[in-house]
């Protein structure tokens, strides 16, 4: 194993979390207004922190379809604790030893850089040199301190999934045992656990399920998205009524076709202004009976490019 004589930076030495007393007391007022359909899924998240920073070490599964908030609602939370955090999508990795070095550097607050040439913290070789380097290189504070893992489409991790990073789940799922510190490890993915746990066996994570938006939960995502959009026209003092009435016609038209909430996000944030045009150039003083109508047509062609 090739270990680094690098001075870790002063910014992973010594962090303002580590300053701070351990406290389950984070604000997380803004995450819920930005995620209002995700409030339970938020809470949990919040408590496995919490009690990873009284030294509860723990491996969560995060499963859900795609575009349900699970990826940004985790980071978002982890970021609020202002915890030491690493991310990593399993899903774009190139090989084991390029993901290990990335979380390494994100733990040890290095990067790289013209100045380095751009070299790693550490080469990472193996699982195992990950894993010792993660136990050697902190200090007696860090290692009680908690530590967050966000691994995206953490299903690539089994040992039968076929990717580059097979058979790295059970290092993740050991990985407080292994490397001797308070770790709280988020394995995020579409696919249910059964799915990915075939070849594992005694090492059962928590769960936290994110189910599919309903369409009322679409359609405020929508709104609160295009109201964005329509920053130009707020001088009508029926903006934001008409943003939301136009989410509906969105969801309405498109929704049945596409439940993906980024998709749905694009198409609106792609036709609310042509659209609050038509009302502008029409000076329609009562325009919400005219939103349907005025929307159909440029729905219509998102829904075409959906087939196409």
């Amino acid at each position: 194993m090739a270990v680094s004589s690098r001075k870790r930076p002063k910014s992973a030495e010594h962090t303002p979390a580590a300053e701070k007393p351990r406290s389950s007391c984070v604000d997380l007022a803004s995450i819920r207004k930005a995620y209002p359909e995700r409030a339970r899924e938020i809470g949990e998240v919040d408590q496995f922190i919490a009690a990873g920073k009284v030294g509860v070490s723990s491996v969560v599964y995060i499963q859900g379809c795609a575009s349900t908030g699970k990826t940004s609602v985790v980071r978002d939370v982890v970021r609020a604790h202002r915890v030491r955090g690493a991310y990593a999508d399993c899903a774009t990795a190139l090989s084991q030893r390029l993901m290990l070095e990335a979380l390494l550097n994100q733990v040890l607050g290095h990067k790289p850089h013209a100045s380095n040439e751009y070299a790693p913290w550490s080469l990472v070789s193996t699982a195992n040199d990950f894993v010792s380097l993660l136990a050697s290189e902190c200090t007696d504070e860090e290692r009680e301190q908690v530590l967050c893992m966000v691994l995206d489409s953490a299903d690539l991790l089994a040992t039968s999934s076929g990717s580059p990073l097979q058979g790295l789940l059970p290092v993740f799922l050991r990985l407080a045992e292994l490397a001797r510190r308070c770790t709280v490890v988020f394995l995020v993915s579409r696919l249910p656990w059964g799915n990915t746990s075939a070849s594992i066996a005694g090492e059962i994570p928590s769960f936290i399920h994110f189910p599919a938006y309903l369409r009322a939960d679409l359609t405020s995502i929508v709104a609160r998205g295009v109201g964005k959009h329509a920053v130009k026209f707020q001088h009508r003092d029926d903006v934001h009524a008409l943003s939301s009435e136009f989410a509906r016609a969105l969801v309405s038209v498109v929704g049945g076709a596409c439940r993906d909430a980024r998709e749905l996000l694009f198409w609106g944030g792609f036709w609310i202004t042509p659209f609050l045009q038509i009302l502008e150039e029409e000076k329609c003083d009562d325009a919400l009976p005219k939103v349907f109508p005025a929307s159909r047509p440029l729905l219509q062609m998102s829904l075409d490019h959906l087939y196409q």
